[in-house]
């Protein structure tokens, strides 16, 4: 659920906001590059604000994560909590900045990535292994790697996480195409779809789960 939040994220921004990636700092990093060789400092500001956002959000999340618990406790539902309210503003304060000048949408397109950089660094606290809900292309070497890595074979990881890579791939895959055709057809509405993600997964990780629970 959490990487169709990111990919939506990515492709509702990217389309609506001005070619910029609020989870993916591989591809800001090339619009980046690709900014300066063309002298678009527009396009340059976009992608250093999204860098900027996404730094912020994972060192917020890092410093309130700081005592070495791993697991499931209130502090990380604390920090989806605020994802959340990130993202319904943004989904709700759409209208505004779609229409106004360049400097709202730098904003805006700073505080998704400040969202996905909260998302990075609390999943990274789950310690799921090279597991990542933000970015695709960790996951997809370790779904491909590891079949034919004898000692990762040995150690059981193929069985444990070689499934949940190409699941993380295809729900990143599936949410930015479903994204990107509300943002081409209705605009603004394609914000709804990762606030309504992440108002699902609130719902979910608010359930008792004695299991999930223990490794507070």
């Amino acid at each position: 659920m959490l990487a169709c939040v990111a990919g939506s994220v990515d492709a509702s921004t990217y389309i609506n906001l001005g070619k910029v990636f609020p989870a993916n700092m591989t591809g800001n990093t090339v619009l980046i590059g690709l900014a300066l060789g063309a002298g678009h400092l527009h396009d340059l500001w976009r992608g250093l604000a999204a860098l900027l956002g996404f730094a912020v959000g994972v060192m917020l999340a890092a410093l309130y994560l700081r005592r070495p618990t791993p697991g499931w406790d209130r502090r990380l539902r604390h920090g989806f909590v605020v994802e959340t309210l990130v993202l319904l503003a943004l989904y709700l304060g759409a209208p505004l900045y779609m229409h106004e000048g360049h400097w709202a949408k730098l904003l805006a397109g700073s505080l998704a990535a400040m969202a996905m950089g909260l998302q990075a660094a609390l999943v990274r606290h789950l310690r799921m292994g090279h597991l990542r809900t933000t970015f695709i292309t960790g996951p997809l070497v370790e779904a491909l790697a590891v079949p034919f890595d004898p000692a990762e074979r040995k150690r059981g990881a193929e069985s444990q996480w070689g499934g949940e890579y190409v699941l993380v791939f295809l729900a990143y895959a599936a949410a930015a195409a479903v994204a990107a055709w509300l943002a081409h057809t209705r605009g603004a509405l394609a914000m709804a779809i990762p606030a309504g993600l992440m108002l699902a997964t609130l719902v979910v990780v608010s359930v008792p789960d004695p299991g999930r629970d223990a490794q507070r």
